[in-house]
């Protein structure tokens, strides 16, 4: 223990690279600064899997009870040709204001060995969070710079991804930018 500072990973008790992780994103209260210690993988892992879950979790509420103000369109916005791409990555983004254009694309580019970003679409807000979703593909995805084989070679497509051809029947191309 350094001072007061706890330097074990509460979820695997590692005591290499600890991070302090927010147990509520910024993204939902700015001012909630309760940390709770973690490696670097586990942290990735949080990150990962269980905000995943929190935005799935906030939109599964909105459904039930209404907070939440929906698009009423949700139109895709393309920002790059699909070309002749089979599917597409989709992930979620929680966003503490309204964000721009520019800020959707700034935050999708943090996205780990991220390739090119094609799309995003407004969600729903409750006037504190706004949801985006975003459309993506890795490096090593199919098409891509570094194609791996995984992918490249096969039929097979990352569990987090959408046929393009599933987004075009759902008409969500007309808005091209």
């Amino acid at each position: 223990m350094k001072g007061n500072m706890i330097t074990k990973c509460v979820l695997c008790g590692s005591e290499r690279a600890i991070v302090e992780h927010h147990t509520i994103p910024k993204a939902l209260k700015k001012d909630w600064e309760k940390t709770i210690p973690l490696c670097n993988n586990c942290h990735h892992l949080v990150h990962k899997f269980i905000l995943k879950d929190i935005v799935n979790w906030i939109i599964e509420l909105n459904e039930q009870y209404g907070f939440i103000k929906e698009s009423e369109n949700h139109d895709i916005v393309w920002i790059n040709d699909i070309g002749l791409y089979e599917y597409l990555r989709v992930t979620k983004i929680i966003f503490d204001k309204k964000p721009t254009r520019k800020e959707i694309i700034k935050e999708a580019t943090k996205i780990k060995k991220i390739h090119k970003i094609f799309a995003y679409r407004f969600l729903a807000t409750d006037g504190y969070i706004w949801i985006y979703e975003i459309y993506y593909l890795k490096t090593y995805d199919k098409g891509c710079p570094e194609e791996h084989l995984g992918y490249g070679k096969s039929d097979k497509i990352p569990a987090e991804a959408v046929l393009v051809k599933d987004l075009l029947k759902e008409n969500h191309f007309n808005r091209k930018i």
